[in-house]
């Protein structure tokens, strides 16, 4: 990549933060799972503070007695009410509810009652955020320490003599022919019970360096007490707070603590956290080495990749701080549906979904589907279609045999070359049978309305059913609210009715001949899309071979003077999530779908798609000019290069936009994965329009800010952004969100359980604002003209 297209490419997205996001089970209402009778909480479900995991664990007792009861009693005294797996908090606080509601239930632990408290650092504060949330449970979540929690949690185990049974590890749960549960334990026999509530946490899967020398016993996950440990050469492996939490405490005991980071820069930890280990950076009591991975580990010393230069050091101890998983084994075994996860059902609809929305996108204009058959260039694009179909077929099944013999591979193909092969196939046999069909059907069919008429009603109509649903399930939060009915308002009356109701007022003579002949010229009213849909998202207002000075001149106000305005103070969002069509479908229908979208730094890189996108319009805009609005004898109309003529060349690149990019990208394939990838694939990846308003966006004084303080690295934010912007790594550092991706669309903002995020302009006083005098003064900052300094009270 040439250096100024990189420096570009980095300019637009200036140190954003790229994490990804954990795929956790698919849970819905009241915490179920897609197996009848289990339920996921606690940790697992995404939470992880304490009070959550509580009130969770009371909540789905409530749930369960409310099924139970509507049931008949069951005979058997072997078939318990409700199994519960897992001793934490979300665990006990369901155990409590249960005794309380008369059912039979038992609590299975594979290790003993509270044992990732137990396993938490001796003195560790344990705090009972958020503050403004009740807790519902009888298990007691206060502001204290470890041994304090401890000492209150098992006071309360023996008061209440809960039937637990410790060292009871659940290998597998299977369905009954009965309907009932039956949860397989290690040594033990089965337990069997109607309902069944997951509580495990992720404490038990530890994620591993990969590397050799790992399982040697200097080699430890977790720190019970860093006073264990003085004057020693200690290595601290991870990010995150628990690793930078960790290399503090080993620093401040006495040893000399190396912590080691694979990427340039902490993005994800808590402000007192980075602040900690600055100072002891600093003062050169722990070494911080970023970009570097764990090459091996020997009894004495560790060998690191540092910035791509082996290095050694002498080493006592390794600490792997590099986090947990959740037990994705388990649930396969069991059958939980796990996000993002892709199998021979989903493989199935998303093929079928393809072919749905290619053919409702062909269907709406049946003579402009015989584009794939008329015309001697594109001809000759279908003739080439099938044959690469066909070989892209054969590498597929080539592939497949190829995974299957090497099955550690296996999720390589489900994440990548499946869908991508699905989806090639799918379209090529989609485009094939309308092709056939285009050259059989008439125009005008269905009560003599034209196809295009149905298709924007189904669009409009869709748009208002999901958004009632959306305001409804966002339990009519204002700003939901008013965006919705902006989104369906602007579909509803000038993309659907007034292009409907515009011939018609032609026809009685109420629009100025001026006015029809500039803007409507030959009756082309499609052309209205044009006020609302800007250059260069709708190129055929401007790419015409008949130019008109009126929509030249509306396409130069509306993209380069009103936009750039509207993003100015607004962000991109101000049009991505309150005016654009495509945006309107995506926040309705794609709503429950958010989560889906890729996240992570490859994910990101992607996204400079859009920039190849805008830069063909800007070309194919430049040549369509010089052959089109230039006169008639002109040099660029006769030109010729390399036999072929710039205007044959200029047509080419035309077509091929429209079937690729229009077609092909916008209106088949980004409405084929709504269901698989999230609403917003063509907003990311392809849209032009999007890609320049990126541009205008580097200048936006519209921010999302965070109360760093209050956030508790949920990832909740960044999980729902279906823009695939990591919100958690802006919130956790107390930066403003200024990724350029944003569409103001309040997902994050609504959904985070800490009320941590809320939207702004720089050069406003915000109190989340670290450039604005008021976040200076609640924090006892020094600021210019104020005699106010020091501690805040």
């Amino acid at each position: 990549m040439p250096g100024f297209v990189k420096r570009y490419l980095e300019w637009l997205q200036q140190g954003v933060p790229t994490g990804d996001v954990v795929r956790y089970p698919v849970i819905g209402p009241d915490y179920r799972t897609n197996l009848a009778g289990v339920f996921i909480i606690g940790d697992l479900s995404g939470l992880p503070l304490l009070k959550f995991a509580a009130r969770q664990g009371f909540e789905v007792m409530e749930t369960i007695h409310r099924e139970l009861q509507s049931l008949p009693p069951v005979a058997s005294p072997d078939v318990l009410d409700v199994v519960i797996v897992g001793a934490g908090a979300a665990g006990l606080s369901a155990a409590l509810q249960a005794k309380r509601l008369g059912l039979n239930y038992v609590v299975l632990e594979s290790v003993r009652a509270a044992n990732t408290i137990v396993n938490f650092p001796k003195g560790k504060l344990i705090f009972a955020e958020p503050m403004q949330i009740a807790n519902p449970s009888e298990l007691p979540i206060r502001e204290s320490n470890r041994e304090e929690l401890l000492a209150a949690w098992q006071a309360l185990l023996d008061r209440e003599q809960l039937a637990i049974r410790e060292g009871a590890e659940v290998t597998d749960i299977q369905r009954r022919t009965d309907g009932h549960w039956a949860v397989m334990v290690a040594g033990r026999p089965a337990v069997v019970a109607r309902r069944v509530v997951l509580a495990t946490g992720k404490a038990g899967n530890t994620r591993r360096l990969g590397v050799p020398g790992e399982d040697l016993p200097k080699v430890l996950d977790r720190l019970f007490s860093p006073q264990d440990f003085h004057d020693l050469d200690i290595l601290v492996v991870g990010g995150g707070d628990t690793a930078v939490e960790t290399a503090v405490a080993l620093a401040e005991a006495g040893n000399r603590v190396t912590l080691a980071y694979r990427r340039s820069a902490f993005s994800r930890i808590k402000a007192g956290n980075h602040e900690r280990i600055r100072q002891l950076a600093d003062a050169r009591r722990i070494t911080l080495l970023f970009d570097t991975t764990v090459v091996h580990i020997s009894e004495t010393e560790v060998e690191l990749d540092v910035g791509g230069q082996r290095r050694r050091f002498p080493n006592a101890l390794v600490f792997a701080m590099i986090g947990r998983e959740l037990p994705y084994a388990f649930f396969e075994r069991i059958g939980i549906a796990i996000e993002k996860t892709w199998t021979l059902t989903r493989f199935a609809l998303y093929g079928l979904a393809v072919f749905i929305f290619t053919s409702i996108y062909f269907g709406k204009h049946v003579v402009a589907s015989r584009v794939l058959q008329e015309g001697e260039p594109v001809r000759r694009y279908s003739e080439w279609l099938v044959p690469a179909i066909i070989v892209a077929g054969m590498i597929g099944v080539v592939y497949v045999v190829y995974l299957r013999l090497n099955r550690g591979k296996l999720d390589t193909f489900r994440a990548y070359v499946g869908p991508t092969a699905v989806l090639i196939v799918t379209l090529g046999a989609s485009l094939g049978a309308l092709w056939w069909m285009s050259g059989q059907s008439d125009a005008n069919f269905l009560w003599g309305r034209h196809p295009g008429f149905w298709y924007s009603l189904l669009y409009t109509v869709t748009i208002f059913i999901f958004g009632l649903r959306r305001m409804r399930r966002k339990q009519w939060d204002g700003y939901i609210v008013r965006q919705t009915l902006s989104l369906a308002l602007i579909q509803a009356v000038p993309l659907f009715l007034i292009p409907e109701l515009l011939p018609v007022i032609a026809r009685h003579g109420w629009i100025p001949a001026w006015i029809e002949a500039q803007a409507f010229p030959h009756g082309d009213y499609w052309r209205w899309y044009g006020f609302i849909l800007a250059y260069p998202l709708f190129i055929h207002n401007v790419l015409t071979g008949e130019p008109s000075a009126f929509w030249l001149v509306v396409s130069v106000i509306q993209t380069f003077v009103l936009i750039p305005g509207l993003v100015y103070f607004f962000g991109k969002g101000a049009y991505c999530g309150w005016i654009c069509s495509c945006g309107a479908l995506a926040e309705t229908l794609g709503e429950d779908y958010r989560t889906l979208a890729p996240h992570g730094e490859r994910a990101k890189r992607w996204e400079h798609l859009g920039q190849g996108v805008l830069l063909v319009i800007f070309v194919l805009t430049l040549g369509w000019g010089l052959t089109h609005w230039t006169p008639a004898g002109s040099w660029f109309r006769t030109a010729t290069f390399g036999g072929l003529s710039l205007p044959v060349a200029v047509e080419h690149l035309r077509h091929w936009y429209e079937l690729v990019i229009d077609v092909g990208f916008a209106g088949t394939i980004s409405l084929g994965v709504y269901f698989f990838y999230s609403g917003r694939i063509w907003c990311r990846y392809g849209c032009p329009l999007a890609a320049l308003m990126h541009i205008y966006a580097r200048f936006t004084r519209y921010r999302i800010f965070a109360d760093k303080p209050k956030c508790i690295s949920c990832n909740i934010c960044t999980r729902v952004c279906h823009m695939g912007i990591d919100v958690m790594g802006y919130a956790s550092q107390g930066r403003p969100m200024d990724d350029v991706e944003c569409v103001r669309c309040a997902a994050c903002v609504t959904s985070c359980p800490m009320d941590v995020l809320s939207f702004g302009m720089t050069g406003k006083e915000h109190p989340h604002d670290p450039a604005s005098r008021l976040y200076q003064l609640r924090r006892g900052a020094s600021v210019p003209g104020s005699a106010v300094t020091g501690s805040q009270p």
